[in-house]
Order: C-alpha cells, then sequence, then structure tokens
C-alpha cells in the first residue's frame, strides 16, 4: 500500500478533526499522574501518556535520552518512487544485488502502482540529479542494468517524484520509556530501510501499545511491558538485519534474508 494512502486510512479511523497540523512538539513534563506536552505557540496538552512517534530526529528521544542523536550509515544513500505502472509491464517484484555495494530492485502495489528503490553502501556524496545518480548505479546490478526494466522505471520517473536520502540511524538506545512517555517506531529504532525492518517494527510497536495502554490502566506498568517486549525484539532484528547487510555475496545476501523474513513472520506466528 502506498504510504500517502495508508495515511489516508489511519486519518479517517482517527478522525481528522482529531488531528492537529502547525504545532509542532517543545518538550514535556513529567509527573505522577499525567505528563503536559508543551508546542509552539505556548499551548500545552494534558494527558495519561505522551508517545513520541516523531522519527529518526525526534524531539521527544532528544528529552527522554539525551545524547541519542540519530546519525549517518556508511555512505548510505537510497533513490526511490512510486509511479503509475501504465506503458510498463512488471510481471514480478524483484530485489537485486550487485556489484558496489549496491542494491535495487521493484514492487508492484495494489492499486496499480511500482515502487521502485536503489540503494549503495559507502557512496561518495552524490553530485548530480537524483535521476542521473540512480541511472548511474543501475549499471552495478547484475541483470538489471542498462536497458533493464528498473532501469525503465527510473528512466520513467519524472525528476521531481524521486526520493533521495542519506541514510541516518538512531543507535541502540539504553531505555524507551519512562513512567508516562514511550518511543516508538523510527524514534525508537531508526534502522537501515534494505529489509523494510524498521516500518514493520513501527506497526508492531504501536499494535502493542495499543493492547497495553487501556482507560483507567496502569500507564507504568503497560510502559514497562512494552518495553520490555520490545527491546529484546528490536536487538534481535537488529542483529538478522546486519547479516543481510553485510552478506558479501549475492548468495549470502539472500541466505540472510530468507533467514531474516522467516524468523520475523514465523515467531509471531507462534508467539
Amino acid at each position: 500500500m502506498h504510504r500517502a494512502r495508508l495515511l489516508d486510512v489511519l486519518a479517517d479511523a482517527v478522525g481528522r478533526d482529531s488531528i492537529r497540523l502547525d504545532s509542532g512538539f517543545e518538550a514535556y513534563e513529567e509527573h505522577d499522574d499525567h505528563v503536559t506536552a508543551r508546542f509552539t505557540g505556548g499551548t500545552t496538552e494534558r494527558a495519561d501518556v505522551l508517545v513520541g512517534a516523531d522519527g529518526a530526529y525526534s524531539s521527544v528521544r532528544a528529552q527522554l535520552v539525551p545524547g541519542a542523536d540519530v546519525r549517518e550509515h556508511d555512505g548510505h544513500h537510497a533513490w526511490r518512487a512510486v509511479i503509475p505502472a501504465t506503458g510498463l509491464t512488471v510481471p514480478e517484484d524483484r530485489l537485486v544485488v550487485g556489484d558496489r555495494r549496491s542494491r535495487g530492485g521493484y514492487v508492484r502495489t495494489y492499486d496499480g502502482h511500482v515502487y521502485w528503490l536503489l540503494n549503495q553502501f559507502g557512496s561518495a556524496p552524490p553530485t548530480g540529479s537524483r535521476k542521473q545518480e540512480a541511472l548511474d548505479r543501475v549499471v552495478h546490478l547484475q541483470g538489471d542494468g542498462p536497458g533493464s526494466l528498473l532501469a525503465d522505471l527510473i528512466s520513467a520517473t519524472p525528476e521531481e517524484q524521486i526520493l533521495h536520502n542519506q541514510i541516518m540511524l538512531v543507535p541502540p538506545l539504553p531505555y524507551w520509556v519512562s513512567s508516562r512517555v514511550a518511543l516508538a517506531g523510527d524514534s525508537a529504532h531508526a534502522m537501515s530501510p534494505h529489509i523494510t525492518a524498521g516500518a514493520t517494527l513501527g506497526i508492531e510497536d504501536a499494535a502493542l501499545l495499543g493492547d497495553l495502554l487501556t482507560p483507567g490502566g496502569d500507564v507504568p506498568a503497560a510502559l514497562a511491558a512494552y518495553e520490555a517486549d520490545r527491546m529484546p525484539r528490536y536487538a534481535q532484528v537488529a542483529r538478522l538485519s546486519a547479516e543481510v547487510e553485510h552478506a558479501p555475496t549475492p548468495q549470502e545476501f539472500a541466505r540472510a534474508y530468507v533467514a531474516f523474513s522467516h524468523w520475523m513472520m514465523a515467531e509471531r506466528v507462534t508467539a
């Protein structure tokens, strides 16, 4: 599902009147029975719990875990886009491991679009246009170089629709919660996106918080249970993810990726 469509679904479920925009978070004050969040413009909100789901550059994390700043990931750059599949035949989803620590591929979405991605570890800082930088790297992908479907997808994408990111990581944190504040998603565990583990973990975070935080319930106990569940799982994901990232050959990459995917799905099914 395209992320914009997912956001629409979530906004409709929550109620758009419940979403406040243009209100940057500044700081929070934690008390025995509540937490107060302060926003730009001088407004405040009092609540039972504050969930910092504000991404890799989290302002909530900066206060909860001082010094745990986001950092660059080994010159890891990524180029990606979602485009309509009009005029292009995409018969399968594909991931390709190439030379010079480059990887790429494409995935069909439910609504007739195609998501493509190309990334490179240890890459020099880009100097050209986003499209040209992606096309320069597609030559490193065995079997999906110039003239390939991935190259065609990149060429068919308008320059302004291509996203380029220097990948950033959140270092392993000593804790994710206090009595009334919790981190979730990328604010707690921003990871390299080459196996989409970060998105999966973020969804799991939200689901577990939804189960544990009940009206009138014990918030500190719920957040402690959340942390006890999530931190060991994140540590295991990080270990398996590192094996995928550092696989020396396409064959080892495939083996590590399958091992990760099997554990990620089977472990929750049998839990």
